[in-house]
């Protein structure tokens, strides 16, 4: 039998096979295996067909090869979708099991969502409370299957008068919710529901799970129509002069100040928006606005001309819409007991009507002054106002300084008996050589005058702080800690004095002539509108409190605030003598403390941070507020170096050598102390500052300074600061 085997397969071997063939070798014996490739066939081996080569070896075009990866990747694709697909629809089902079958309750489940403009009532609201509701309630709000207004008619993301950023977008629905066909068929349901239901009619909420939150929802069909009909009036007003942006006063205060005018909005949050949006002086031109908005599926072209706008904290500097005045006009009545302001605090009806009147008299025109006082003699009306309640005093000076004076108090309370003596005066003196030439110029400058005083009064009432402090009441009141001088040097407060001032200047173009042409008048009278402007007037005095370590902002920590916790209060005002200014910074830089190790190694990693770094983190920013604001801060650095492209010195000129070397090592030691303890000084400043030293003084000088350990000349007495005029005696 092995012989015939053998025979057999020796014929095979000679048949000439195509190369893809199967071998009846290789189904009858494997090639031995050998770790060694290069080992020599055994006799085994020999005479055996060499195995069959694979097919991939063959060369294929670059072209196919894309082409093939290109479809296994859709294919992989298109079947990740399907799984996804599959599972995303087994677990929809599965909810809708459970809630079919997991949960019993008395109302429906929530059915599908009403058409947009088509709503049906009855399937997203609960059920009618049988027991309580009669029929005739009951059959007329089934009716309700197809009323002809917007989805979004039902939300109440706007009725607050809170602005979101992620909340549903105004330019997009309040055109869907004004449809003209939506207002009839409110009216409509509005009618039928009223007329057959009562506040007795209510709801069954037990169990419901609709759409609707049961803890804001209605009690009942009359309160939802009348809610829904107010909801709709108020997003659809219109301007009847034409200058709603997109047609509508929502809409308008919305692009405007980011305003919401909500049904339940008191105004509050809006008055900050707008006090924000006007704090500071710019103009936008008149111009062809297009572009594209929107987001999340939906986007609108939008194309439109736009007058030009202006903006600023004085009074009448602000382009407001007649929505906007008519906003105003609303506002001004809303006051109650229990009003609160946007801190939470229960205010009182003149703080209230002074917040509303802070912001309104920014508008252009005498709209808002014509509502501001209907509003007022209302409530004077209602008894909750004297007639005679702008002219009292406001209150205590934290107050005055947080609110503004009004026209009883200081200055403005003066300004009356002001006008009433220079009114005097030209009775007395109008019929005395009346066409002479220079009488005639004389009694326009005393008419001037008494415009100018009235005008005084009114932007005197616009200020948002009170800079007519004494020396003595900055130390007390404003001084008494950083935050609070902080925020009495707001950039709201600097603006409304520099509105103040540029009104007084124009409404009294000949304010330099007026103490001297009108000293006849009286000294004290015909200077008082240009002593209030002096450097050394108390708004001369309050603005240099108000000076910050960098010359290059106006807003920040007062220098003054943080020298009087060294009790050195006086070098806001005037500049320090060098050897007290050196004296103090060093014996300030010896009592600073070592910066702990971990804070210096903190570095913020790119992610959420753990409750260890978040701890860290803190301590980190309490720290580097700290050395900003004691010896390491810009108000001290400032008294070496100025701040500029050059880093100019005030190296203490005409100071001896011994007084300068002190100064300049005193710069160094700061720097190098600070720059230990996380507070980086630029080193480019010192280096500029060493060239100017070493050009005064000398390079031998320089390595001398810093080659010399003696100790520093003891400080001397610092000059006695110059008290200026209290101008309210």
């Amino acid at each position: 039998m092995s012989d015939e085997k053998e025979q057999l397969l020796g014929e095979v071997v000679k048949v000439d096979t195509p190369r893809k063939s199967v071998e009846i070798d290789d189904l009858l014996e494997f090639s031995p295996y050998r770790d060694n490739p290069e080992e020599h066939a055994t006799e085994n081996d020999k005479g055996l067909p060499p195995l069959p080569q694979d097919d991939d070896e063959e060369e294929i075009p670059k072209s196919r090869r894309i082409v093939y990866k290109i479809v296994t990747s859709v294919v992989a694709v298109l079947l990740s979708l399907f799984v996804i697909f599959v599972v995303l629809n087994t677990l929809g089902f599965f909810r809708e099991w459970r809630k079919e079958h997991g949960h019993k309750t008395k109302t429906k489940p929530r059915p599908s969502p009403s058409r947009d403009f088509a709503l049906n009532f009855p399937e997203q609201y609960p059920n009618l409370d049988a027991k309580r509701t009669s029929a005739e309630c009951q059959e007329a709000w089934s009716k309700l299957t197809d009323i002809r207004c917007h989805d979004a008619i039902w939300t109440r993301n706007w009725d607050e008068g809170v602005s979101k950023i992620l909340g549903p977008s105004l330019d997009r629905f309040v055109p869907l919710i004004c449809d003209t066909r939506c207002a009839p068929a409110l009216e409509e349901a509005h009618k039928n529901v009223t007329a057959a239901c009562s506040k007795e009619d209510v709801f069954d909420v037990e169990g419901y799970s609709g759409r609707f939150s049961t803890k804001f929802l209605e009690s009942g069909p009359v309160e939802v129509m009348d809610v829904l009909v107010e909801r709709q009036t108020r997003m659809c007003r219109k301007s009847p002069t034409g200058d709603a942006e997109r047609g509508f006063c929502m809409t308008d205060m919305s692009s405007r100040w980011n305003i919401v005018d909500g049904i339940r909005s008191n105004g509050i949050n809006g008055l900050h928006w707008f006090l924000s949006a006007t704090k500071s002086r710019k103009v936008e031109p008149a111009g062809r606005h297009s572009g594209m908005q929107g987001s999340g599926g939906w986007g609108e072209k939008y194309n439109y001309w736009r007058e030009e706008r202006k903006f600023g904290p004085g009074r009448g500097e602000t382009t407001c819409s007649w929505c906007t005045l008519n906003w105003f006009k609303e506002k001004l009545l809303l006051w109650e007991e229990g009003t609160q302001d946007s801190d939470g605090n229960v205010i009182n009806l003149p703080a209230f009507l002074q917040m509303w009147e802070n912001a309104g008299k920014r508008c252009a025109g005498d709209d808002f002054t014509k509502s501001y006082e209907a509003a007022v003699q209302g409530y004077i009306e209602r008894g909750l106002l004297t007639a005679d309640w702008e002219t009292q005093v406001s209150g205590d000076i934290p107050y005055l300084m947080e609110h503004g004076p009004t026209s009883g108090d200081y200055p403005a309370r003066d300004v009356d008996g002001l006008v009433e003596r220079v009114k005097a005066y030209q009775n007395r003196t109008i019929r005395i050589n009346p066409e002479n030439p220079a009488r005639v110029k004389h009694q326009a400058l005393v008419t001037e005058y008494i415009g100018c005083l009235e005008s005084f009064k009114l932007a005197a009432q616009d200020l948002q702080c009170y800079p007519f402090l004494t020396k003595e009441n900055i130390s007390k009141y404003m001084l008494v800690g950083i935050p609070t001088a902080t925020k009495a040097c707001s950039e709201q407060c600097l603006n409304s004095i520099d509105s103040f001032r540029r009104k007084v200047f124009t409404d009294c173009p000949s304010m330099r002539d007026y103490q001297q042409k009108l000293r006849p008048i009286g000294n004290g009278v015909a200077s008082f509108i240009s002593d209030m402007f002096l450097q050394e007037s108390a708004i001369g005095l309050y603005e240099t409190t108000c000076r910050t370590g960098d010359s290059w902002r106006r807003s920040g920590v007062p220098c003054a605030a943080i020298f009087k916790q060294f009790d050195k209060t006086q070098w806001a005002y005037q500049k320090p003598d060098v050897k007290d200014l050196v004296a103090t910074t060093r014996r300030l830089i010896t009592e600073l403390p070592s910066m702990p190790q971990e804070l210096k190694d903190w570095k913020w990693p790119g992610r959420k941070l753990t409750p260890e770094e978040e701890k860290i983190n803190k301590e980190w920013s309490a720290w580097r507020t700290e050395m900003q604001q004691g010896v390491c801060s810009d108000c001290v650095w400032r008294r070496y170096v100025e701040r500029g492209f050059w880093g100019s010195g005030l190296i203490p000129k005409g100071a001896t050598k011994e007084v300068a070397a002190e100064w300049i090592k005193t710069v160094h030691l700061m720097r190098d102390e600070c720059n230990d303890r996380g507070r980086q000084f630029q080193e480019q400043e010192v280096e500029s500052v060493d060239k100017e030293w070493k050009k005064l003084y000398g390079e031998e000088a320089f390595n001398d300074a810093f080659e010399d350990d003696r100790q520093p000349p003891a400080p001397v007495e610092s000059a006695p600061v110059v008290e200026h005029e209290d101008l309210r005696t």
